[in-house]
Formats: C-alpha cells, structure tokens, sequence
C-alpha cells in the first residue's frame, strides 16, 4: 500500500511540477542564446519606454519570402519578435501591423508606393522592408538585409530618437585633405555622414572660418595634416572651451591615396599640441597583426589590414594604421579604448608609398607588441600657446577670448587610422539608393563612431540609441544534439549553395538574352530551350539544397520527441527512485531510534 502511496505521490509532483512551471512561466518567452540575441537590450528597452507620441511600425512581407531565402525568411521571424518586444514595452505608444501579400497583388503596389524595394526572382517580386511612421515622420527601410541583424536594434532605435527631437544637435566635420561633401561616386564611400545626417545637422569646418562656433556638439576632424596656424589654434581652444573632439589621424590614408592618386606623405603638425597632452604620434610607422590580417583582392595576406576587437565590439577593421603611446601628463586622465591583437609589429610608412600590396607586406616585421589604436583623454587641457602668441595668431578682435587651460567637460578622442570612418574599412557592399539600410558591414567600426558621438553630444546623452552588436549565436542545445550530422552534411550544402547561385545566374543571363533579343531570329527555338534547361537545372538544385534541410530538420524533430520521451518517462522514474530513497533512509533512521 505504502509502495502505491509513493508511486501515485511521484506521478502527482510530476503532473504538479509540468503544470505550475506552465502556469507560472507560460507567459513568459525565454531566450536560450547565450547573446541575448532574441531579447531587446536596456538602450532598446530605454528608447521604446521613452516614446512619448505614437508610433506605427509596418512590416511587408511577401508570401514567397521562402521560397526566395531560408535566412531572409528566417530574419523576418527575428525582426517580427524584436517589434513585438518594442510595442510590448510601450503599448500606449507603439504599435505593430504586419502586412502579408502575394506579388502582382494591390497590397503589393501599396507596398511599392511607400518605398519599399520588389526584388525579382524567377519570374516573380520578393518583399521584405519595414515603414516606421510617427505623425506625419515616417521611415522607410526598403529591404531589410540579413546582414544588418547585428545592428537592427540600432536602426530601430535612432529612427525612434529622431521622432522625439525637433531640432538635431550639430556636428561638425573638418577634412582638409578630403573633400567629404562633393557630389560625386566618390563621396558614396562615407556613408557613415549620411547616416549621422539622421540624427544631426552636419557643419563644414573650413580654414575660413575665424574660430569654431561652440554650437557645435562634437567636432569630427578627419586626417589632419598640415593645419593652418589659425586653425591649428581654432582647435585647441575649441577643445579647451569645453568641446569635443573625435580626431582621425593616419600616417597612411588610402582613402586620401584613392582620392589624390598619388600616396599621401602622412605627415603633422598636431604633434607639438599632442605632446602636450601626454599623447606620442609617430607617423613614420604603420602597425599590422598577421594573425588577424585580412586578403585584399589578389589573395594577399596582408598584415596591416587587421581586425581587432574591443570588450562591446567585436569586429573593428584598421587599414595601415598608426598607433599612440601614453605619456601621462597631470590633470589628464586617459583611457585605451582599442588596441591591437597581441602578438602585433609595425613597419615604415615610407615602404608603403611607392609598393604594391604583395611587395609591402614583406616589411612587416611581427614584434610581439599591442599598441594603442584609440585613446579617449579627459581632464584639464592646458594649452600650447601663450597670450601674446594667441594675439598674434588671432587678429581679430571678433575671436573668442584666450584659454590657457580648459574651463571643463573637453573630451578628446584619438583614433589612428582615418580609412575607420570611411565604408573601405567597413562595408562589404552597400546600395546607392539606400546608402544606410542597404549596407552590409563586415565590421563594427560605425556603430562604434555613432556610439561614441551619441555619449559625447550633450543633448543625446540621456537618450543613446546605439545598442551593441549581436551576431547569431548557434550554440543551443537542439544544434549542438544535431550537430554530428550538420557537420557531415556541411560540405555537401556548400556545394549545393554553390551550384545553386551558380545556375540562378546562368538563368538570369540566359533570360537577359532573350529579353535582349539577342538571339537571332532563327534561333527562338534554341534560347528557348537554354532557358527551360537553366529553369530544371535551378529547381533541380533547390530541391537538393531542400532535401538536406529536410534531413536537418527530421534530425531536429527527432531530438525534440527525445526529449519530450525523457520528461514522460525518465523524470517520473527518477522522482520515483528519490522518493523510495528518501523512505528507506527515514526508515532506516527511524529504525536506530527504535533501538
């Protein structure tokens, strides 16, 4: 009787234990990534909490989005969980709709007028882009890329804080090598200044001008090199009246190479000012990791474009840099925000100019060293010059009154490499008519200029939008019980994948042939026949590429029934075995009380 009693007690903690865990967590979604990848970040939580006026998120999805892509099918799941979190954090104010349509349809032309971008494929139009609307603001991000994941929070959250402000901070821009705001395909390398046009009002910063006005919030100086003498003192008293300055330097700037054609000299007169302050700047050398070092397009290796990484930011890119040594000056106080990988050499600028990449490389010499790549200082700057040398320099009586020593707040961020800013050491491909969104970044350099230029603008201080970059985490238990067999199949895919694109292309050139009419007359029969055969060949493909997944997924499936068969069985059975355990040490000490 008392054996039934516990088998019936361990049935009824179990039934108990599956219930009360649905009952009281049932409501709730657990993220299981190691990254947090599915959960909104405290910035995102921040800004979603702050929304004051009503929001309207609008996502348009096309029915055949899988058909097009498994991983854009599969980031429309991700991005409809990280809306949801957003209006779910402020109900009153944001709202989600989410717009599904077949191509050729009227919801479709709807989608099309607001902006959003129809891809074609086989035949048909894909849809996959967001319209953020506030009042009569609105958004539109034409097609959401996969490749932007790590920073979709970001997207979400500047659009939002640029609803809440009417009037944006300004940031001004000082590039007297190169010339940022000409309207030519060169200008489409700097990206990053369309995006801040989002969020600020952006100022030339010119040699003409007297001084820097101090409405400017932050100030970007961009490869400075031979600094008229005016402005080389416009910019430290700026700094010392309590501005902010994010300075690139660069002992080589491929982007003023790419922009001048010839090599650049690479040299400064900010050296003095910066010795001043503590900092040591030699450009004379260019640092390099081999071990992180990236190809460049005939396969090189080559070491002096290098990935490094910070504590938030993992993916920063670095084109033939410069580094920064410390000098600590009192009243300064100094922070190492990026350094190289360990195990780091250098080499002389001077075997840049005139080699090719290949040939470069060979001066590389690895010495074991991790050099400064970017420095924020803070404190008391003192100035370079004296009164009457500031007079001098001056000559104006319409000039800011002399600071021999900053009145407080002066932030100075130095990073050694300009090529940073630009989307030649960021960007893998962008689109011309959606320079922002459109972009797919290698590495997390602009998220990591924004971040710092929302810490250091004033009005954006108590309202930062940059959450930190989330790559996908594969480590979850469900990957890793099937991963024997992905790893097994891997190969097999990538080849699939591979025969796939390739075919797809054939395709589309075969039907661009023929829309062409570049076929002779006689030969309508033949091009039609390349088309069908390129058509078999493709579904050929793709349903290979579906039969691999589908093995995946029976393996996943099967995990999944072991599991459920484990809490079926096996946890009773153990709840079971404890629950006898513990009567037959009570009774056995109940026993030796007896006696």
């Amino acid at each position: 009787m008392k054996k039934n009693g516990i088998v019936l007690l361990a049935f009824l903690i179990w039934i108990v234990a599956n219930l009360g865990f649905g009952w009281v967590f049932g409501g709730m979604s657990a993220d299981m990534t190691a990254n947090a990848e599915y959960t909104l970040s405290d910035t995102s939580r921040s800004v979603a909490e702050n929304v004051k006026s009503p929001v309207d998120f609008t996502l348009y999805v096309s029915d055949n989005l899988s058909s097009y892509s498994r991983r854009h099918y599969r980031y429309a799941g991700y991005v409809t969980e990280i809306l949801s979190q957003y209006q779910k954090n402020n109900t009153d104010n944001i709202s989600l709709d989410i717009i599904r349509f077949a191509p050729f349809t009227a919801e479709a032309r709807e989608a099309e007028k607001k902006g959003i971008k129809a891809v074609s494929y086989n035949n048909e139009y894909v849809y996959f882009g967001l319209e953020v609307a506030s009042g009569k603001q609105s958004r539109i991000i034409s097609a959401l890329l996969p490749e932007r994941q790590p920073y979709f929070e970001s997207d979400i959250n500047r659009i939002l804080r640029d609803f809440q402000f009417e009037k944006k901070p300004i940031i001004g821009v000082m590039s007297p090598e190169i010339q940022l705001f000409e309207k030519t395909k060169r200008s489409k390398i700097w990206s990053l200044f369309e995006e801040m046009l989002k969020d600020y009002r952006l100022f030339k910063v010119t040699d003409e001008l007297l001084y820097i006005p101090p409405q400017i919030e932050v100030l970007l100086v961009l490869d400075p090199q031979k600094l008229e003498p005016l402005t080389l003192y416009s910019l430290e008293q700026y700094l010392l009246a309590g501005g902010k300055v994010i300075m690139f330097m660069d002992p080589y700037s491929e982007i003023e190479h790419f922009y001048r054609g010839y090599p650049p000299q690479g040299t400064t007169n900010l050296g003095g000012m910066l010795r001043n302050w503590g900092i040591i700047y030699n450009p004379k050398y260019v640092v390099g990791n081999a071990a992180t070092a990236m190809q460049t397009e005939d396969g090189t290796s080559y070491p002096l474009w290098f990935m490094t990484a910070t504590e938030n930011y993992k993916k920063l890119s670095f084109h033939s840099a410069g580094s920064f040594a410390i000098d600590p000056v009192k009243g300064l106080e100094y922070e190492v925000l990026i350094k190289t990988p360990e195990n780091s050499g250098r080499m002389e600028t001077a075997n840049l100019r005139y080699s090719t990449r290949k040939g470069a490389a060979k001066y590389f010499k690895n010495e074991n060293q991790v050099y400064n790549l970017a420095v924020k200082i803070t404190g008391d700057f003192l100035s370079e010059y004296d009164d009457s040398l500031a007079i001098a320099v001056s000559n104006n009586g319409d000039m800011p009154p002399f600071l021999p020593i900053s009145v407080g707040g002066s932030e100075l961020v130095l990073i050694a490499d300009s090529d940073f800013a630009s989307n030649e050491g960021w960007v893998v491909t962008d689109d011309e008519k959606n320079p922002i969104y459109g972009s797919t970044p290698y590495a997390d350099n602009a998220e990591f200029i924004l971040s710092l230029v929302d810490a250091m603008t004033e009005k954006y201080k108590d309202f930062p939008a940059t959450s930190l970059p989330k790559y996908t985490d594969d480590n979850n238990i469900i990957k890793y019980i099937t991963r024997p067999l992905a790893d097994a199949v891997r190969e097999e895919r990538n080849g699939l994948i591979n025969d796939y694109e390739d075919s797809q292309k054939a395709l589309k050139e075969a039907e661009r042939l023929a829309v062409n009419k570049e076929f002779d007359a006689g030969s309508g029969l033949q091009y039609r026949q390349i088309i069908d055969d390129m058509r078999n060949i493709v579904e050929e493909s793709k349903s290979q590429l579906d039969f691999v997944d589908k093995i995946l997924v029976r393996e996943i499936e099967k995990s999944l029934r072991n599991i459920f068969i484990l809490n079926l069985l096996v946890c009773p059975l153990i709840i079971l075995l404890l629950l006898f355990g513990i009567c037959f040490v009570s009774r056995k000490i109940n026993l030796k009380r007896l006696k």
